[in-house]
């Protein structure tokens, strides 16, 4: 069988890698390699190759990072390269997963059914939803690997806040055009790299968590594709606060609208009703969990804190589902509220019962 020149230089440097590292003592090397680090060896290096070919003026690194791959100009370069990546599909996706701490890693390239008879994650789920789960929150999620590529990103600032902690902010907007602030962890970490010799420990950056909150300063008062259903969420709780009724109307969804024979009044008795009246001017409200189910609906569970019908204080939980519009809809790429449901009690009030 022959083989290419790129995939003879893998097979050989994994199979030397794999050899050295079960003939090497245990006074040389004091730990195991688990399978999924071995597999993962020919992939590691293969891309540590081509990066050093797209920066040949400072010897295979961008100039940002100077000599030091351990600074924080370095986990910057790291954060932006990602980015560019993702634009190129599973290439992409498998270079973030290359930049995940190595225990998430052995998570996804384990192999065979465990003790459990657990299978492996990527039997049972995409590698997007895996790097999903491992490393972000539901807006990094949407913007970087369930859906379509970002379309632009631009740094804004990056902090070393602590020995071997990084925080990295960067602007991104989404596909539809939505606009976020995306917040990556950096932490260093011990690294078994494959060399010409064959294994070495380094010190690399790795993605320890990337979080996401709305780039918009101010609450938006109307939809508008720049965005997000956080601060979809947001806006309506804030409105249903001030008890400013249309401002939370004008994000439902046309099903939504037509739920209530598109009619505020009709929209207003509901939220009077005994199951929804602890929104309207409520003291406090938290976002408990929020998940992002698809690229194009997103979960969010909030806790109010209000007075109910009698005056009595209540805690209680609703569920917001926002959907995402399409290309043929006249407020395409806009996300709206779909639905909003009282989760700690019964069914809730149809409009059709008021």
């Amino acid at each position: 069988m022959r083989l290419g020149l790129h995939s003879s230089y893998n097979w050989i440097l994994c199979h030397r890698a794999t050899c050295d590292a079960q003939n090497t003592r245990k006074h040389e090397m004091p730990f195991r390699l688990s399978p999924g680090t071995l597999n993962n060896m020919g992939a590691r290096a293969k891309r540590s190759q081509l990066a050093a070919f797209s920066h040949p003026s400072t010897g295979g690194e961008p100039e940002s990072r100077g000599n030091d791959a351990t600074s924080v100009a370095a986990a910057a370069c790291l954060v932006q390269d990602l980015i560019q990546q993702l634009s190129l599909g599973n290439s992409g996706l498998e270079a973030l997963l290359d930049a995940l701490p190595e225990a998430k890693q052995d998570e996804w390239w384990g192999e065979g059914p465990d003790q459990e008879g657990k299978h492996p994650p990527q039997a049972e789920r995409s590698l997007a939803e895996f790097l999903s789960e491992a490393a972000m929150d539901a807006c990094a999620s949407r913007v970087l690997v369930l859906g379509p590529p970002p379309r632009e990103s631009r740094l804004l600032s990056s902090l070393s806040v602590g020995p071997a902690v990084a925080v990295q902010r960067v602007l991104v907007v989404g596909h539809s055009g939505e606009e976020v602030v995306l917040c990556w962890q950096m932490g260093l970490e011990d690294s078994l790299e494959p060399s010409y010799k064959g294994l070495c420990m380094s010190e690399r950056w790795a993605v320890q968590r990337v979080t996401g909150e709305p780039a918009c300063e101010e609450l938006p008062r109307a939809p508008d594709p720049s965005v997000p259903p956080e601060a979809v969420v947001r806006s309506q709780l804030v409105a249903l606060q001030a008890l400013d009724l249309r401002w939370c109307y004008s994000f439902a969804s046309p099903a939504n609208r037509a739920a209530f024979r598109d009619d505020l009044s009709l929209f207003g008795s509901m939220l009077r009703s005994p199951h929804y009246s602890v929104l309207l001017g409520h003291e406090a409200a938290e976002v408990l969990n929020a998940r992002q189910v698809s690229p194009s609906k997103f979960m969010c569970v909030c806790g109010v804190h209000g007075r109910g019908e009698g005056g009595e204080t209540q805690r209680a939980v609703f569920v917001w589902v926002c959907g995402l519009r399409g290309e043929d809809d006249e407020l395409q790429h806009c996300w709206l509220t779909d639905a909003v449901y009282r989760a700690d009690t019964a069914a809730p009030v149809s409009p059709s019962d008021l």
